[in-house]
């Protein structure tokens, strides 16, 4: 007698690939091919456990996908940097870096534009912030806003340290 397997539920495999996105947010900072192994063999034994107890049974038995990803991070015997961690604290820090810059340069531009409000000239108002000179100008038809000086240049700087600090990047090199 030869048993023909049957196709997996669409529901299943949702569930099943849900929990494996999950886990691989917390498992970013293993070597790929580890990473592609462990998915490859989850993904096998969670099917398999699925047509005893169910896929919901499968995956609650494995428990929540951080407890899960910190056994396998911790079986590898080093710690490891954690790049994903690094890259979006790192990008926190841009993205406010970049939105005060902005919120200045508005600042700068509102007040030029209150200048011309009372006369025709164009009106020029200048400041300085985060290494960058802002220059802000404003006529009766047209507005605009410069900025020159080596601080996005500092920021691009900033996002790679912090991303390296915060992520612990020498341990990519420490056995």
């Amino acid at each position: 007698m030869t048993t023909t397997r049957t196709r997996t539920p669409l529901v299943d495999v949702l569930r099943r690939e849900a929990y494996l996105a999950r886990l691989s947010l917390f498992m970013d900072d293993l070597p790929r091919a580890r990473r592609r192994s462990i998915y490859r063999d989850l993904r096998a034994e969670l099917t398999a456990a699925a047509d005893d107890s169910g896929m919901t049974g499968a995956v609650r038995d494995l428990g929540p996908a951080a407890v899960l990803a910190h056994g396998y991070r911790e079986a590898e015997g080093r710690p490891l940097p954690r790049w994903t961690l690094g890259a979006l604290v790192a990008g926190g820090v841009v993205a406010l870096w970049v939105f005060t810059t902005l919120t200045y340069a508005m600042g700068l531009l509102d007040a030029s534009r209150s200048a011309t409000a009372e006369g025709d000239a164009t009106v020029v108002t200048t400041g300085s912030y985060l290494w960058n000179d802002i220059t802000a100008r404003s006529s009766a038809d047209s507005i605009s806003v410069e900025s020159t000086g080596i601080g996005f240049l500092l920021m691009l700087v900033a996002y790679g340290v912090v991303t390296f600090v915060v992520a612990r990047g020498w341990r990519a090199w420490t056995r």
